[in-house]
């Protein structure tokens, strides 16, 4: 990571907005450019946005660093061609502007969603005025090192776990590693509709109620959350009836995502004799073989899946440490155990580390091309499917509207390849619908940012689970409860009526009672950074690697 003084740049123009950026970033680009122009040059040649004027600052450097990212992409003001997903559109305002801006602006959102590799961006003038949604070097920046910085600590989880005993699985680590300050939400339960769910009459009467509540709470707009089967109705009803419900965003469930994206992933290893494996290890009960490569059971997919991966992840990376010879395999198992036992926000490496680090990328990077053999190749993609799971499952723990965007972006391509086209249609089109958010600079961005892909109800960290788990896990497994579910003891729809509306009442009570005897639970920690299950998890993940050394290692 190189460092760079920025905060005493002076700017000879009172208003950066004009140039596309925000007044810190100008200040951070022209000191760049100063310090290191190969660099500087080096930097944007994948952007395409207007040259800065060679009189626009006077420098003077202070004693506050910026940290930037050493392979940082450049900044050029030349035509050139971007890959599909790093394309950013901007418009040009002149004094008689185009009327089909606008729908150029869509039209390539829409066209970063096709298979097309790139996309021929237009010359820009060189001072131009910006009609901007956000920063550009902030929104480059932001994507780019959000996604870098999960795939390393992705990888140094996994090489945690092959030279660290008793290391919990991803969930614990980042937590150890992390810090989570978002806030605890409510969850308050609506009156249930007595007709079917996947009924048209009932989808619009829940955008007619998502309307009704935007209006009593003072929003412009608002997200409704439906699984699949619904939000495609209620992507229909939107489209046959604008402008009526434009104001409102119809948002995919994302635990019903993550089980579609796990059923992929079971098509990929059918018959690979991974999942054989699984059960010569003891790990999958036999009789659970199909269940498992279907996605009938997530809990078993969401525990299963990593540690599979992970008992991969060890074997590559010993061998990657048994083909390179240096000092810091020596300090190791050191900095690994700093970096488990340093919970902060800074995500920084001890130089030893990331170098190995760095090494181990280019070594998958190889075997993922197929350099090291097919058979090497197939079982780390498997890995790499896993990570985007991780991925996904971090963008919404950690409100990462960025990574977010990533991880569904990737998995579109294989609910395509493995023959999933419910997903594979509507996935698009959501992806689409998010990328407008971003695009438009709505005001929905920031409650994504605050929270709005999940919910967190407890204080345990990064305890943040998709809104459409949380639906499973609260009002439906409440009201299916054989002892005080409304579904067992009336049939009465008035009844079940005033439960649900009375029940976040009764919880509120209940739970004050129970804190004022003591009988609340007040550990907070994590359930996978509690002892028996990290030694459970550390016995099973032993069990599979001993059993691929005997049976199938790939990787030798």
């Amino acid at each position: 990571m190189k460092k760079y003084k920025y905060h005493d740049a002076l700017l000879t123009i009172e208003s950066t907005d004009d140039f596309g950026y925000h007044t810190e970033c100008l200040k951070k680009i022209t000191v760049l450019k100063e310090k290191d122009k190969e660099e500087f040059e080096n930097f944007c040649k994948t952007q395409t946005i207007p040259s800065l004027p060679s009189d626009l600052h006077e420098r003077s450097i202070s004693d506050v660093n910026c940290d930037l990212e050493e392979s940082r992409p450049s900044l050029s003001d030349q035509p050139t061609t971007l890959p599909a997903d790093e394309q950013r559109t901007t418009t040009a305002s002149n004094e008689q502007p185009s009327t089909s801006a606008h729908e150029d602006d869509q039209t390539q959102v829409f066209q970063s969603l096709s298979s097309a590799a790139t996309i021929s961006q237009q010359a820009i003038p060189s001072t131009p005025k910006i009609k901007k949604s956000a920063c550009l070097f902030c929104d480059h920046v932001e994507k780019k090192v959000d996604k870098s910085i999960a795939i390393d600590k992705d990888l140094v989880w996994s090489m945690s776990l092959s030279q660290i005993d008793s290391v919990p699985m991803w969930l614990g680590y980042n937590c150890k590693i992390g810090i989570d300050e978002s806030k605890i939400q409510t969850v308050e339960y609506l009156s249930p509709i007595n007709e079917s769910p996947t009924s048209l009459a009932v989808v619009q009467e829940t955008l007619n109620i998502a309307k009704e509540i935007a209006k009593n709470c003072n929003q412009q707009q608002i997200i409704a959350t439906y699984d699949l089967a619904i939000a495609k109705l209620a992507m229909q009803i939107q489209h046959t009836k604008k402008p009526e419900f434009d104001d409102i965003f119809i948002n995919l469930g994302a635990f019903h995502t993550q089980m579609a994206f796990f059923k992929a992933i079971g098509k990929y290893i059918d018959s690979s004799g991974l999942v054989e494996i699984l059960v010569e290890a003891e790990a999958l009960a036999g009789g659970s073989m199909n269940s498992f490569l279907d996605s009938k059971h997530f809990n078993r997919c969401k525990r299963l899946h990593p540690l599979a991966s992970g008992a991969l992840q060890i074997l590559h990376f010993e061998k990657y440490l048994s083909e390179i010879d240096t000092d810091d395999i020596e300090t190791l198992k050191e900095d690994l155990n700093a970096v488990m036992n340093t919970s902060c926000g800074i995500n920084v490496l001890p130089d030893s580390l990331d170098k190995i680090l760095q090494g181990y990328k280019q070594f998958r990077e190889i075997t993922l091309q197929g350099g090291h053999g097919k058979t090497a190749q197939y079982y780390l993609q498997y890995t790499e499917l896993i990570n985007i799971f991780l991925r996904f499952s971090r963008s919404i723990r950690c409100s990462n509207f960025e990574l977010y965007l990533d991880s569904i972006f990737e998995m579109c391509g294989y609910f395509f390849a493995f023959n999933q086209p419910n997903y594979a249609k509507w996935a698009a089109m959501y992806l689409n619908n998010l990328i407008k958010l971003k695009v438009e600079n709505s005001t929905l961005l920031q409650e994504f940012r605050e929270g709005a892909f999940g919910i967190r109800r407890t204080k345990s960290c990064l305890g943040r689970s998709p809104v459409d788990m949380t639906l499973e896990q609260t009002i439906n497994a409440d009201a299916g409860n054989t002892l005080t579910g409304g579904s067992h003891f009336t049939n009465s729809i008035a009844a079940r009526e005033r439960w649900a509306l009375s029940h976040s009442v009764r919880t509120k009570i209940m739970s004050s009672v129970k804190a004022e005897i003591g009988l609340s639970q007040a550990d907070d920690t994590s359930y996978t950074l509690q002892k028996n299950r990290i030694e459970k998890d550390s016995k099973t993940l032993n069990n599979i690697v001993k059993t691929m050394k005997k049976t199938m290692n790939p990787f030798f």
